[in-house]
């Protein structure tokens, strides 16, 4: 990840990575922080991960660009300054993006673990006659589910990793409300994915039951 100060407004930043990504046809999802009709923080999500644009005191900005975004990088390098101080209330918006970007990594993650265990479960039903002699097959279905499925931004981490993000972000929403003390101006917070939790259980259960399956039938 690409992280800079610009000496540049956060509107006209905003309005060059949207020309950008339209420039080279990319799709994208918009996510901004506002305070009484007033942006804060603009995030855009794409194929290949998140851009974070916050506005910032004395007409600058920081930004987050993913490495694989290098062409984008390379227009706005010239623009970068030294390290501009945060207020508190600049760091509170920015938290709350950071959430919004977390929530669309681990549905990444959740959906990329979902479709690897569904895989293994079509492979088990598939495979069971062949598993008795040749218990071999049973180790690559252990472990499809760690394999990359899925671009997060450009890979998708185990399952194990998808279920410490999840954690992550529940620690996340309490610095979140923890700083919205210190603030004057709240902002409207990301809502807690629960259907990313259920999409996981489901995956360790889907994953757990092809397994036993399987085992049953190697005997």
């Amino acid at each position: 990840m690409w992280k800079a100060y610009l000496r540049l407004k956060g509107e006209d930043a905003g309005k060059f990575v949207e020309d950008f990504l339209r420039k080279n046809r990319f799709k994208y999802e918009k996510y901004s922080v506002r305070v009484d009709s007033e942006t804060k923080v603009l995030l855009y999500r794409t194929r290949l991960g998140s851009i974070i644009i916050q506005y910032l005191h004395g007409g600058n900005c920081y930004v987050e660009i993913p490495l694989m975004l290098k062409p984008l990088i390379r227009l706005l390098e010239d623009k970068k300054i030294e390290e501009v101080q945060k207020t508190v209330s600049e760091k509170y918006y920015f938290k709350v993006a950071e959430l919004q970007k977390n929530i669309w990594n681990l549905e990444t993650l959740s959906y990329s673990f979902i479709a690897s265990t569904v895989f293994v479960m079509i492979l088990v039903l598939a495979l069971s006659a062949f598993l008795k002699e040749y218990p071999i097959i049973l180790f690559f279905l252990l472990v499809i589910p760690f394999i990359p499925l899925a671009r997060f931004p450009s890979y998708s981490p185990p399952p194990v990793y998808a279920i410490v993000q999840y954690s992550r972000l529940r620690r996340e929403f309490r610095e979140v409300e923890e700083l919205e003390q210190m603030v004057s101006k709240k902002v409207e917070k990301p809502i807690f994915p629960k259907k990313v939790a259920y999409i996981l259980v489901l995956s360790i259960v889907v994953w757990a039951l092809s397994i036993t399956y399987a085992l049953l039938s190697s005997l």
